[in-house]
C-alpha cells in the first residue's frame, strides 16, 4: 500500500461531480511510418496494452483508508488527537 503524492490528492480534492481534474494530451501519428502504411485505433489500444505493465501507476487502484485517529480507538480504546479528523487515501497494486 502507498500514499497518495501531495500532487495526486490535489487532483482528487478538486474533483467533484461537476468539476474534472482530469489531464488530457494529444499525439498526432503519421500512418506512414506504421506497418502497412496503416494505423488504426486498435494498433493503438494494443500497442498501449503490450506495455502498459511497465507503467505501475497505472494498474493501482485507490482504496479508503481508516484515518489514524480511528485505527487508535480501535487499537488503543482511546481516541488520537494529534491526527484527528485524516481521512488518507492509498493506492494498491492490482
Amino acid at each position: 500500500m502507498r500514499q497518495l503524492t501531495s500532487l495526486d490528492a490535489q487532483f482528487l480534492g478538486v474533483e467533484t461531480s461537476s468539476t474534472y481534474g482530469h489531464v488530457g494530451g494529444l499525439a498526432v501519428y503519421d500512418p506512414s511510418t506504421a506497418p502497412g502504411g496503416t494505423l488504426e485505433i486498435g494498433d493503438v489500444c494494443r500497442m498501449v496494452s503490450e506495455r502498459l505493465h511497465m507503467l505501475p501507476p497505472f494498474r493501482w487502484r485507490l482504496v479508503e483508508v481508516a484515518a489514524l485517529d480511528e485505527l487508535e480507538t480501535a487499537v488503543c480504546g482511546k481516541r488520537a488527537t494529534a491526527a484527528k479528523g485524516r481521512r488518507p487515501s492509498a493506492r494498491t497494486p492490482a
